[in-house]
Order: C-alpha cells, then structure tokens, then sequence
C-alpha cells in the first residue's frame, strides 16, 4: 500500500473477502499484486469454516524421568518459558481453537493418540503448534517434526530435514555460498589445534549447532582463538565455527508464508550504539538488551535487496511457515546472511515480533496466522474459523500504536514491494483499528478450563482420595461438605436432607424460588412461567421455563474398604475409585459453573444441582426426593462418565438387583443328593433370560454353594441382577427369574428371592434426541466430539417420569472400567465436557431468557416451597415405613 492509499481501501480489507473482491478491481490503481488479494480471498471465504484441534508440543527446561529412557547426548540449552506457551495457548483459542498443551517427552505419541482426531475415521484434522527444539542430541529440532510425520499430523513450521540443515550452521553456510547467497566465510574447528592458513582476523566464535547467540565470541589472534574454542568445546561438546566478523550494523528479517506467498515483515535493526564492532551475546540479550529499531533506517534499494536475500535463502534451505533471518551490512554496504532461526523466537520481547507489531499484527493474530499459512501448505485452503482473529487491534500491553491486524495477508504488498522511506511513512500513517470483535464464548471457557485444569486435577485427587463407600458415612458426608463450600462460593445455596444410614443428600440452586423443599420462611423472590414462542429446545407451544437444567450426581461409590483404589495418574488417564462413576463428572460440573462464573454468564442461569448418597444401593432412599425436584425442571442431565466414542448416554439400562438363597432340608434318612448341579443349573437358566433380548445383560456375582455328609441343609446363594432397555422388559425377567426359581429339582431345592433394589430404565424419546441434537451441534461448533449411545449403567434420571423431560445421561468426562479396579477417566475429556456442560447451560439460560421468562413474588416462593415441602415428607414418612426415608434440614 502507498502512503497515497486512501484509509477506505484499507478499510475494505478488513472487510473479508467481499472487501478484497472490491480491493481487485482497484489494485492495479494503487500497485497491490493481484496474486497477493487472490490469496487474501482464499483466507477470508474459507476461516469460516471450523475450528481445529491444535496440540501446543514444547519441552522443559528440566529433564525428568518422564521425558526420556536415559540423558545421552547433548542437551537442548532452548527452550520457551511456559509464559510465553500459555500466551501461545490462548491466542489460538481466542481464535477458536481447542488447545491442549503436550511436552515433547516420552508420552509425545501416546498424549497426541489421545487428544488428536483420527482423520482416517472421517474426522476433521488437527494440527501440532510445534514449540519443541528438542530435548538431547545434535539434531533436537527434528525429533517433533520426524514423530508428527510418522503419526501422520500435519504441523506447524518446518520439516526435519530443513530443520537438520539450519540447525548446523556450518552446512547452512554451504548451501547459502552454493546459490550464490552472501555469508561471511568460516571454518569448522573439530579441535582447538586445528589449523586453517587462509583465516583472517577478527573472527567470530561460535558452537555449530546452538542458537540464541550461544557461546559468542570475537577473537583476533590465534592464540586467543584457540582459548575461545577450547572453552566453547568443553562447555557445548560439538565442532566449533569460527566465522569472519563483519563490523558494521546488525538486522533481523522475519519471514511469514510458504512458496510465492511470503510475506517480509519490516526489517528490524539492533541498536548497537553506533559500534560496528559490537555484538549480542546470550548475556546481553538477558541482562541488556539492546532497543530494537522497527522499521529500520534503510533506502528502498537497501531494503529491496535485503528482502531478495532472505527469500532467496528462506527458499533454497527448504523452510516452512515462519523464520527469522539474520543479517549483518559491513561498512561498505554489502549485506551477509549470519544464520536463519527455524523456529524463530516467539516471545514478545523478540525481534520477529517486533517486526509483527510494526506490520499491525496483534500477538494473537499473528499466532493464529502462523496457524493459518500451516494450514494452507498442507491442505491447499484454510479449513480455520477465523470471527475473532480476524478483525485485530493490539492488545494494551502490545505498544505501538494499536495498529489494525489484518489476518490472511498472504504477502503484504507494503512490506514486500516497498523501501525503508515506505516502511517509514506507513508506520507514521496507520489508520485507526478496526473495530475489536470479542472472541466466541467457548474460546472464553475453554481457555479457562485449560488454564485451571491442573487446579481440577488436585481437586479430584482429593475427592478420590476419600474413600466415600456408600456405608462410610463420615466420607460421604466430607464429600459433600467439599462441594458445597466450593458451590457456595460460586452462589448456590444448600438445602440438606438428612439420611443418617448412607449421608447426607443436598439440593442446591443458584436462584431462589419456584423449587422443591424451598424453606416457607425463606424471604426469596422466585421465576413464573410466560407465554412465550417456540424455542429451540421446546418446540412449539410452550411456556416459558422457570428454571434451565437439573444436574444429577452423587458422593457415594460402590467400592468397599477392601477394594477401594487410590488415585494415580499414568499419561492421559487417571484412575481410581469413582472416578469415572461420580468424582470425574462433579469436578467437571465444577469446573463448567466456575468458567461460566469467569465469563459472567453464571448469573444469567438458572441452575440445580442435586447430590444423592445411594446411588450405589440403587436410590433406595432418593427416589422420591429426586422425582419431586426434578418437576420443576424441563431440562436433566446426569453426570456419569461418558463412553469413550464420545457417547452421550440417550438411553440407559434399568437395573434390579436380587439376593437368592437355594436350600435343600435333608430328612434324617436322606441319602446324598446332587444339590451343586442342581444349583448350577437353574444359574445357567438365569444367565440364558437375556440371549434373546438386544442390549440385556444378566449379571451373577457372589456365588457360593456348599454340601453336608450330615444332617445340616446343603445350601446355595447368589447376588443376581438384571439389565434391561424398558420397564415391560424388566417386568419379564422377573417374571421369568421367579418361574426358573419354583421348577423342581432332583434334589428339591427351596428357592427364596429378595429384591434389593431397582431402578427404571431412560428410555429414548423424542425429547431425548431433541435435546441431544442441541447438544450435539454445540459440540460441533466447539470441535468436541459426540455420539448418542446406550449406557448399560442405570441412572436416577430412571427414578424420574422423563416422558414430558429432556434427559441426557453420561455428560460426565469419558472413561472407562467402572466398578473395577482399573476404573480410569480421560485427562483431557474434563476439559471438553466442562466445556460442553457450560455450553449447553449458558444455552437453555439464553433461550429462557428470550421466550420472556420473568420473575415473580416472593410469596408464591414460599407457599410453594411449603407445599413441596409438605408434599416430601409425607412420601418420606411413607418410604421410611418401606425401609428409608429423610427429610429436608
């Protein structure tokens, strides 16, 4: 762009590909290339599209026992601090991306198997922001990039071979001089010994394969030489390059793009106070560093020259995406390329992004443009979505000016094509910036979720760690004191309903009003239903909601003392008792309501929460109490782990459970009789009831038989339970169960059956696949994967009438083994199922509040609190007859 460009051409930039189209038609007008705003147009129809799964892959600066097998080899002395990975991290989010943050150790492959999706299955593909250099060896910067191309990941910057090349500079040096690209001559000292006739001085000192200004050192004799390789070869252990020093000024030229589309960010020059004999070593770019000049003092021939060099070299050498070439100008003019940086410093103090700010990138759409010109090397367009990065303005703490970022620039034909006095003029006339779009909400949570998740994983170890069986009353009660302190904080008020033999159950809402066992006394205001039109969710015809979603879990687990498992983690999985069943998915239902809480959108939801203590028996007690709180809400879903396809549980098993004592009463005269294979028998008739039924298991644990030579009764017992997919099913097993009890033996067995407990089926109902199609197209728009599937775990959404009810089961994080010792769930599914519960939360909330939902008086709260409340206890008085019941404190 001229200076003489009008700010409305700029302006049509900025506004997409319709704007650019405007851009073609006059850019001979104004010398833009038109293969430039091709290239733009290509960027701007297609980052609408979808977001991307992207694996942020970078290495500590510590060595541990997870990272490698032994220490062998040189080590990386590179690497980024986590500051400037989470800055990464979250500017890729902010352009709605789903982040997650690997280490380039020994868990590389099996973290990225985990988190990656599998394009062979027809998924949309990921990509690798590789951050990596390495952690031991002479070639570190390739072992990320050589692993990402075996798995098959596409990622970002350039390939091994190019690294391998660029990392040693000594064969960079001979590629440049092969093609004819000016560098300083050198030599490669194998050994302080070494002798070269035709070395001049002053000379330069440096380890061959380091970076970042590493071991610097300007000699100007041979003896001082020697000393300076000698240490060098001690402290980096590799061949030392000796370079001929050219005095004079000192450039940094940050390139962006591939192939002809490579844009030439303003070329930076490192005030070195006026001493052409002055350099930058590692000390001084830690301790002082010099003031960076963007753009800098050069002619138009200068700069032209200078931009042909470094694409020239950007080409010959083989690399990708992003690079920062380093250049020295001698006094007499003449320019010499010192070394190229494949993975050029992405820390904002560095000059490839000062050369960024000075172009009008933001930081985080230049990092999201990085990500962007990696996707069109690999799949010939931009598969990236692109609201929020694209329209840029710089952040408060990027100085400079605020200039306006324009995503997608393929080469940008004021920096390409224009000369230092260009540069110049530009940067004293940048036009205000476009107007700041906010970024999509789920990049808002998911880059909460990910910041605090190591905070979710000590919390989970706690409650893991409790062993809250459902007889350990004091535990389960613990439990429950945890979430209610970190509930509380959050705004949710507690209602507790004592159950002396299996813990306490507690009710909470973040509203007050319109829901069951509300105090009378309570002095609160409550929400009433409205005429309202057809939403998203209802369908049409109906009223308002008063509340949005009911969500259901519970603090006791089915292990008993002797086989509770403590937690540990191993790679992507953490495992222990109850981690899959209820812990995993309180801690994520945690973690949703806190992310909503960060983007204040806690507050406009209408949230229930209700945390039964006998899951494991059944709902033996709660079944009542479950029922009468969930009348006031249309929308419920358990918290149960999800099926590791991604299944959201559209339908459960409905589950009995049966005790069955088998006797035979010998008469003094008796003889022997076969009463173990009679036993056996009916058990394999038991076990056959479900081979007929689809998606029905029969379960048989606790046998155990015994015989007598005397008088004493051969005796048999069992623990039984059927699972079954509806009620009429369930009704016929048992039937069935009872006949095969009272068919005669040989032996005369006497069968007795005892009913433990039982639990409906969630049957699938229209209202079901209502609700999980909403689900699922927040998943998609989020890059979350989601499939409906059968759980065979029941449910107390089982305990509910959910003919009239949106239901949806298992929107805990995904897992695997239940009720066993290797019960385990996903790291990373915490993450995405926080993220989709807030999703569907901030959902309901928002189209509550469009059909006219509106609130009411406090009075009718409390009438209807005492009426619900007076309702549960008289349906508790009659359960507690049937053997348990509470009420509400």
């Amino acid at each position: 762009m001229t200076p003489a460009e009008p700010a409305a051409q700029l302006d049509l930039r900025n506004k997409g590909a319709a704007g650019w189209l405007i851009a073609a038609k006059t850019a001979p007008f104004y010398g833009i290339h038109h293969k430039n705003i091709a290239a733009q147009i290509l960027f701007c129809t297609l980052r609408e599209q979808s977001t991307m799964k992207i694996a942020i892959v970078y290495n500590k600066k510590k060595i541990d026992d997870q990272d490698v097998i032994n220490v062998f080899g040189a080590t990386t002395l590179e690497h980024y601090s986590h500051r400037t990975v989470e800055m990464v991290a979250t500017a890729l989010e902010r352009g709605g991306h789903s982040v997650k943050i690997i280490e380039g150790g020994m868990s590389f492959i099996e973290e990225m198997k985990e988190f990656m999706p599998r394009v062979v299955s027809g998924s949309r593909p990921g990509m690798v922001f590789n951050m990596a250099y390495g952690i031991q060896g002479r070639n570190r910067y390739t072992h990320v990039p050589a692993m990402l191309e075996m798995l098959g990941i596409p990622y970002v910057g350039s390939g091994p071979e190019a690294h391998a090349v660029v990392q040693d500079k000594g064969m960079t040096k001979i590629v440049l001089q092969r093609n004819g690209i000016p560098t300083p001559g050198f030599w490669m000292f194998g050994s302080p010994d070494d002798v070269f006739d035709d070395l001049v001085f002053p000379v330069i000192v440096k380890p061959n394969m380091e970076s970042t200004s590493m071991g610097m050192d300007v000699v100007d004799d041979w003896d001082s030489l020697r000393r300076s390789v000698r240490t060098q070869m001690e402290k980096y252990s590799q061949e030392i390059l000796v370079e001929q020093f050219i005095p004079g000024r000192e450039f940094a030229v940050g390139l962006l793009g591939n192939g002809d589309n490579v844009e030439v960010l303003p070329i930076v020059e490192m005030d070195l106070g006026g001493d052409p004999n002055r350099i930058q070593t590692i000390t001084d770019k830690k301790e002082a560093p010099v003031e960076k000049i963007c753009p800098a003092a050069l002619d138009e021939k200068q700069c032209a020259l200078m931009r042909r060099i470094c694409l020239t070299a950007f080409g010959k050498l083989g690399l990708s995406d992003f690079t920062r070439v380093d250049l020295r100008m001698a006094e007499d003019g003449k320019i010499y390329v010192l070394e190229l940086n494949s993975m050029a410093s992405l820390g904002k103090t560095g000059s490839y992004y000062t050369a960024a700010k000075a172009a009008g990138y933001s930081y985080d759409s230049l990092i999201n443009k990085i990500l962007d010109v990696a996707a069109i090397r690999y799949f010939g367009e931009s598969p990236l979505q692109g609201r929020y990065s694209y329209h840029h303005h710089q952040h408060d703490d990027d100085r400079g000016g605020g200039a306006g970022a324009i995503m997608g620039i393929a080469a940008d034909a004021a920096g390409a094509a224009s000369g230092g006095a260009r540069q110049g003029a530009q940067a004293r006339s940048k036009p205000a910036p476009p107007p700041h779009s906010a970024p999509p909400l789920r990049s808002i949570l998911r880059s909460y979720l990910r910041s605090h998740h190591t905070t979710s994983e000590k919390l989970l170890r706690h409650l893991v760690m409790t062993n809250s069986s459902i007889y350990n009353v004091e535990e389960v009660n613990e439990i429950g004191s945890i979430m209610t302190k970190r509930l509380e904080h959050l705004g949710f008020a507690p209602l507790v309903y004592k159950e002396f033999d299996v813990g306490d159950m507690i009710y909470y809402t973040n509203y007050t009003g319109g829901s069951a066992g509300i105090d009378a006394q309570a002095t609160t205001t409550t929400t009433t239903a409205a005429a309202s039109p057809p939403s998203a969710a209802g369908g049409a015809g109906r009223t308002a909601r008063k509340n949005d979603i009911l969500m259901l879990s519970h603090l006791d687990t089915w292990y008993s003392n002797r086989d509770f498992a403590a937690f540990h983690k191993a790679g992507s999985k953490m495992y222990g008792s109850g981690i899959a069943e209820s812990k995993g998915g309180l801690v994520t239902m945690l973690s949703a309501l806190q992310a909503l809480r960060f983007a204040r959108r806690l507050k406009k939801a209408r949230c229930g929460i209700l945390l039964v203590t006998d899951d494991s028996i059944g709902g033996r007690f709660s079944k009542k109490l479950i029922r009468d709180i969930a009348a006031d809400y249309d929308y419920i879903v358990d918290l149960k782990w999800g099926i590791p396809n991604g299944g959201i549980a559209t339908s459960c098993s409905g589950i009995t459970k049966y005790h069955i004592d088998m006797m035979h009463m010998r008469r003094h005269d008796d003889t022997i009789k076969d009463v173990i294979p009679d036993m056996c028998k009916k058990v394999v008739d038991w076990k056959r009831m479900s081979d007929s039924h689809n998606k029905a298991r029969v379960v048989i644990s606790d046998i155990s038989a015994r015989t007598s030579f005397g008088n004493s009764p051969d005796y048999g017992s069992l623990t039984l339970t059927t699972r079954y997919v509806t009620r009429q099913q369930g009704d016929e097993f048992d039937s069935e169960l009872h006949k095969i009890a009272k068919k005669r033996t040989k032996s005369k067995l006497d069968t007795h059956i005892v009913q433990q407990a039982r639990r409906n089926p969630v049957e699938k109902t229209a209202k079901t696949q209502e609700f999980f199609d909403m689900v699922s197209r927040l998943a998609g728009e989020s890059d979350v994967g989601v499939l409906a599937d059968h759980r065979y775990a029941s449910s107390s959404l089982g305990d509910i009438a959910n003919a009239d009810k949106f239901v949806l089961g298992s929107m805990g994080p995904v897992g695997v083994d239940y009720r066993t010792p290797n019960e385990h769930i996903m790291s990373d599914s915490m993450i995405e199922r926080a993220l989709l519960l807030a999703l569907v939360i901030d959902k309901l909330a928002s189209e509550r509040n469009e059909s006219g939902g509106k609130k009411g008086g406090g009075a009718s709260a409390a009438k209807e609190g005492a009426r619900r409340r007076a309702a549960y206890q008289t349906a508790a008085a009659d359960d507690a007859a049937a053997g348990g019941g509470g009420g509400p404190q």
